[in-house]
């Protein structure tokens, strides 16, 4: 049954990439043919000609139409006569009744999990997103303990009412893993992005990490996602990341480098529940989400995040390196490593034969040449000829300190010898000293046939590959 609403011309808008009509109110993408059945013709025609946006973007606490503004390579820029929709739905407003000093069940319910001071972290981060929500916090959390059932989930859900229903998402770490190998990221658009089961992911883990590490933090200010009915179109990078898992020997990679994850690990069980509440344990859950759901308890807490005092807290602060993280960083640092160190301790003898320069280890290095080198152990030149698997040596090169340096070039990739290949450098260099790393490798790479003869630097495993991909 149509309504005044759906007749009125001005609840449209007509997106250009996007070759259908928006109904604003719903923020719904509809086809041309029925939109026609709401409005004359006359009217399809002002809409289609005076009420344009070129594209849709999601930017929380924007205004739903952005005015002479387009996204162009990730950023928001200024373009006079170019409109844009926001999809973004603020949340509702709170009720009268609505009282922060009345959402201690909430916090009394973290304070038992987290602990009072990984809480206050926990806190300001929820805050933060409800007061700022188009601002960047720079950083994720993995939310962790052995045991299931200990009130996680049951924490973080209260949230949902603050930032919005439509801006707060939960999905499977399976899940979200299945959307970046199809490049098909739709719960990106949120405030908060709960990713619940996080538990081993194999070789998969490391593109894992990488996709969490670009959603952890800006830049890139902008990112691009496609929705099942929404064509590809730029979002706001606004998101938060919290994590939850109940492994933290076999979870979330974290590498030594890692400077955005913030590891919460709590050692309560379901036992210690008692400790909390006289209750017993069924009869505590059930009153805890009557009164979240039907006492005004999520009023009350969004009440206490929109109220909580945030003006020491900065939001581009690298997270502390919890005892969590640090166990988390040890498990998961390959066993491959030390043979890979101790690899790079001999190849520092190859670059001090090769350039007169004395050093602990080399500044520059390719994946050829730790493949090729007469040390080289079997399982990591096995690795190295994995095209799927060679992103584990980037990874294990970063772990010891080794960053991937790239060429001015559009791929960023070194021609040596008429072959591309990346070029990693020891990260304590300058940028300048990286280039002059660089250049001296590709010198070292471009000697003779008979220079190259000359011990240490005969090569022991054949030539190296054509590309060098990592």
């Amino acid at each position: 049954m149509s309504t005044d609403a759906t007749k009125d011309k001005n609840n449209y808008f007509w997106i250009l990439d996007q070759n259908r009509f928006l109904y604003a109110p719903s923020r719904s993408l509809i086809e041309r043919s029925a939109v026609a059945r709401q409005l004359s013709k006359e009217e399809l025609a002002v809409v289609e000609k005076e009420r344009v946006c070129s594209n849709v973007t999601w930017i929380p606490g924007g205004a739903p139409y952005i005015a002479d503004k387009v996204v162009v390579d990730g950023e928001l820029e200024d373009f006079p006569g170019n409109n844009l929709f926001n999809m973004y739905k603020p949340p509702r407003p709170l009720s009268e009744n609505a009282d922060a000093a009345k959402a201690d069940f909430w916090l009394d319910l973290g304070k038992h999990i987290f602990g009072a001071e990984d809480l206050e972290r926990l806190l300001d981060c929820l805050a933060f997103k409800v007061q700022f929500p188009g601002r960047k916090i720079n950083r994720g959390f993995v939310l962790g303990s052995k045991e299931h059932g200990i009130g996680k989930d049951a924490f973080v859900v209260a949230t949902k009412r603050a930032v919005g229903s439509a801006n707060w998402r939960v999905k499977s770490a399976t899940g979200v893993l299945r959307g970046i190998e199809k490049d098909f990221t739709p719960f990106l658009q949120s405030t908060i992005l709960q990713i619940s089961e996080v538990h081993e992911l194999g070789e998969k883990r490391f593109g894992f990490y990488d996709s969490m590490k670009d959603w952890m933090a800006a830049p890139p200010d902008y990112i691009t996602i496609a929705d099942k009915n929404v064509k590809e179109h730029p979002i706001l990078n606004a998101v938060l990341v919290l994590m939850t898992s109940n492994h933290l020997t076999d979870g979330f990679f974290v590498p030594p480098e890692d400077r955005r994850v913030d590891y919460i690990w709590s050692l309560v069980s379901k036992g210690d529940l008692s400790k909390l509440t006289k209750l017993e344990s069924k009869v505590y859950w059930d009153d805890y989400f009557d009164r979240l759901n039907n006492r005004g308890g999520a009023e009350h807490v969004a009440a206490f995040l929109r109220a909580r005092d945030l003006s020491k807290f900065k939001p581009g602060a690298e997270p502390p390196k919890t005892e969590a993280w640090k166990q988390a960083v040890s498990i998961n640092r390959p066993a491959g490593n030390a043979d890979l160190n101790d690899l790079l301790d001999k190849m520092s003898h190859d670059w001090v034969f090769i350039t007169g320069e004395i050093c602990l280890r080399p500044p520059a290095l390719t994946l050829a040449q730790i493949q090729r080198h007469k040390h080289c152990p079997r399982d990591l030149a096995k690795l190295i000829d994995d095209p799927g698997k060679r992103r584990t040596v980037s990874h294990r090169l970063a772990s010891a300190d080794y960053v991937s340096f790239d060429s001015d070039t559009a791929q960023g990739y070194w021609n040596i010898n008429g072959h591309r290949h990346v070029i990693y450098v020891d990260s304590a260099l300058t940028p300048a000293e990286r280039q002059d790393a660089a250049e001296a490798l590709i010198r070292a790479e471009e000697m003779s046939a008979e220079e190259r003869s000359r011990p240490p630097y005969t090569t022991a495993t054949g030539a190296a590959p054509e590309e060098d991909f990592a």
